[in-house]
């Protein structure tokens, strides 16, 4: 297989934004297949005399000891490429990235790399992972490259390797992933524990078709979609406190205490429908409760809405509520 062999991401109209989530697959797709291109130059397993038997792990010839003995260290791809493949690829990447930030259109790939703060690796990372789930071609090409076929799943290291910058240092860059943070939190946790990257089941729905649907102990108020069951006639003096509270830009976290059907949620759903806002409502009164706040976390921040916890009884000594990381 040569260079040629493969397609070029189309760079001639790169003074313009996506159009749809199609048109950006297509582009980070096709530069994917760059990398794994020149991955595959440096790193082949099946080793000089090309026999399949090699990757099954049956046979291991002489040959192919000497090829594995004499392949470099475990570094970036970037640092084993030639200057001007290297630049290839950067060009291909910075002309995506160009296009992205000229994209208006509201599509999930785009909304969460936006929503999320992802910059160009961890982008790329989450684009390696979508793909395997995508394309089976992926799938066995990551297999391929991991040296495993069972292995269907891309590793942190393998990600890593391939989207390192350039005079970056690989561990550094592998220690992203023992992180908490929004792009962690993008990936199954135990999987990322063991050093794999699979996209949370609520990740892939979202990309698939832009919201997450309710479930077990969550909820999406929309006010586009639905509004509040009945008006609110008591309570004004709370619901004025609360427009006052919105209107400092800084972030904030409202506590609002009462009895059982006091109508707290009733009060944020009031809230939601006059600022157009939609919300997450997490119900804390189960066992993993913070497994379930940190679902919510997740799905206010790729639908951009506000989060409402509640049933939040957990209380310490001095009588303050036990709020989740």
């Amino acid at each position: 297989m040569e260079r040629a062999d493969l397609k070029d991401v189309d760079l001639s109209n790169i003074d313009q934004g996506y159009e749809n989530q199609g048109e950006l697959a297509r582009d980070l797709f096709e530069w994917l297949d760059l990398i794994f291109f020149r991955y595959y130059q440096g790193h082949r397993w099946l080793g000089p005399d090309s026999s399949l038997r090699n990757m099954l792990g049956m046979v291991v010839t002489r040959e192919e000891f000497e090829h594995q003995l004499t392949r470099s260290s475990q570094t970036g791809l970037c640092h084993q490429l030639s200057p001007e493949e290297r630049e290839e690829i950067r060009l291909v990447r910075m002309g995506i990235g160009i296009r992205l930030q000229r994209t208006e259109k509201e599509f999930p790939l785009a909304l969460l790399f936006r929503r999320c703060g992802l910059d160009e690796f961890e982008q790329s990372c989450v684009c390696l992972a979508w793909a395997v789930e995508e394309d089976r071609k992926y799938e066995r090409i990551v297999s391929y490259l991991q040296d495993d076929m069972s292995a269907r799943a891309p590793a942190s290291s393998l990600a890593a390797e391939l989207f390192l910058p350039y005079g970056e240092s690989l561990e550094e860059y592998q220690a992203r992933f023992l992180k908490r943070n929004s792009f962690t939190a993008l990936f199954q946790m135990e999987p990322l524990k063991q050093g794999k990257l699979v996209l949370r089941d609520s990740v892939r729905v979202f990309l698939a078709e832009g919201s997450i649907p309710d479930s077990l102990g969550l909820q999406i108020f929309d006010p586009a979609v639905r509004k509040p069951s009945h008006s609110l006639v008591i309570q004004g003096e709370i619901a004025r406190y609360l427009d006052r509270v919105l209107e400092d830009p800084a972030e904030c976290c409202v506590l609002l205490n009462g009895p059982e059907g006091s109508g707290k949620r009733f009060q944020i759903e009031h809230l939601c429908n006059r600022h157009k806002q939609s919300c997450v409502f997490a119900d804390m009164s189960c066992e993993a409760w913070e497994e379930r706040a940190r679902d919510a976390a997740l799905a206010a921040l790729l639908t951009g809405s506000w989060m409402c916890l509640y049933h939040l009884d957990r209380v310490q000594p001095d009588g303050e509520p036990v709020l989740p990381d």
